[in-house]
């Protein structure tokens, strides 16, 4: 569950993503004497790195949260193994006496 609200999430983030950048492309497409690097400009560049940021870091975190539940399948099912190992050991074991 956690795993599809951080797919959400950076999903989530596309949007004002592309937003940002399209007003950004729309500023940077002015005229000469319009193309200025005012106060708005340099907020805009600063919600796109700090969307990619966050993006990057829920990335992250989504890898990591992959990692943890394959290796937590892989101890599950040496786990398993383990068990039906000692459930075999000890049937025989009961056999023989």
């Amino acid at each position: 569950m956690e795993k599809r609200r951080l797919e959400y999430s950076i999903q989530a983030t596309e949007g004002p993503l592309h937003i940002a950048r399209d007003c950004l492309g729309n500023r940077q497409r002015r005229i000469d004497y319009d193309l200025v690097q005012d106060a708005a400009e340099k907020e805009l560049l600063k919600e796109i790195e700090l969307i990619s940021q966050v993006q990057s870091t829920l990335a992250k975190t989504l890898q990591q949260t992959r990692d943890q539940m394959e290796a937590c399948k892989e101890a599950k099912h040496r786990l398993e193994m383990d068990w039906s190992d000692k459930y075999t050991a000890q049937g025989l074991g009961q056999c023989t006496n």
